[in-house]
C-alpha cells in the first residue's frame, strides 16, 4: 500500500478479508462520506473493524458520530 495515510492504511486492512465486491462498496461509501461530510474527523474503529466518522453538533458543544463504514460480510 503506497504512501497511505494511517487511517487509510487501517481501513484497507479491514477490507483486506472482505470479498471484492464487498471492499468496492465500503470504499464507494467511504468516498461518499468524505465527500458530503469533508470537515469530518475520520478515525478507526477498531471495535466494528471500520472507519467512523465525527462531525460538530451544529448548535451544541461538542463532537457526535456522524457515520460510519464497517464491512461485515464478504
Amino acid at each position: 500500500m503506497p504512501n497511505l495515510s494511517p487511517v487509510d492504511e487501517k481501513f484497507e486492512q479491514v477490507l483486506a478479508d472482505r470479498a471484492a465486491s464487498v471492499a468496492d462498496l465500503a470504499r464507494r461509501l467511504r468516498a461518499l462520506v468524505r465527500e458530503t461530510l469533508p470537515d469530518a474527523l475520520e478515525v478507526p474503529n477498531h471495535g466494528q473493524k471500520g472507519i467512523g466518522f465525527g462531525s460538530n453538533q451544529y448548535g451544541h458543544d461538542g463532537w457526535g458520530s456522524a457515520s460510519s463504514v464497517s464491512p461485515r460480510t464478504g
